[in-house]
């Protein structure tokens, strides 16, 4: 739960970021696009979703100002730079896990993978055919906002694709839900329901993982016990 509380934020300010945006409330958006980035590190990338696709549209102004939302976030981290001490603990890194085994390690899980081998092919095959969904369907001059989301997850897949990083079920699916849901809510029309299939098969994947908390939850409130 405590992985999840930001990745809720990030997801529900990234829809808040959709509809402002569509409304024309800049202000509100422009608050919302910052959060994003101070809400965790993978905001940056809604940031900079909205800003290519406004420079896709040359509208270079707002672009600049869509970009300058990341400000706040980065005057955080300098000033946590000035006030905290550079201890080996507070020393920024990239993971061990970052970069390695760039868009095959997912291959290599699914040839060693555990447990119910059925769910864990399904939900790591939807993940790679969204990210094939997303550079597929991607046209980037008449993209959304929402596409351009999809697209800059889907290559995050290329800098987060070590083997390890796939075997955790708390770490890839919190990544990669803004590219299921962009595939899943970006493309309205007949090819919509295959288009959500990937959310689907991960969304079955999780709860399954989720079920025995859930069942002890319920048995433990059931006045049938």
């Amino acid at each position: 739960m405590d992985r999840m509380t930001v990745d809720v934020a990030l997801y529900c300010l990234l829809f808040l970021c959709l509809l402002w945006d569509d409304s024309g409330k800049n202000v509100r958006l422009w608050i919302c696009l910052a959060l994003c980035a101070l809400a965790r590190d993978l905001g940056f990338l809604v940031i900079a979703a909205f800003a290519l696709a406004e420079l896709a549209s040359s509208r270079y102004r707002r672009a600049a100002w869509v970009l300058s939302a990341a400000l706040p976030c980065a005057a955080w981290y300098v000033w946590l730079r000035m006030v905290m001490p550079a201890t080996p603990d507070f020393e920024p890194e990239v993971p061990g896990w970052a970069f390695y085994q760039a868009g095959y390690g997912i291959l290599v899980r699914l040839w060693h993978s555990t447990g119910d081998p059925v769910a864990v092919h399904l939900s790591l095959l939807g993940v790679l055919f969204a990210v094939a969904l997303a550079f597929t369907f991607f046209r980037w001059r008449t993209a959304s906002k929402m596409q351009w989301v999809g697209v800059l997850f889907a290559g995050l897949f290329f800098a987060a694709s070590a083997d390890r990083f796939w075997m955790d079920l708390n770490s890839w699916p919190r990544a990669f839900t803004p590219l299921l849901a962009a595939l899943a809510f970006a493309h309205p029309g007949p090819a919509q329901r295959w288009l959500a299939a990937p959310l689907a098969v991960v969304t079955v994947r999780v709860g399954m993982s989720l079920w025995p908390q859930m069942e002890g939850i319920w048995r433990a409130f059931s006045p049938l016990r």
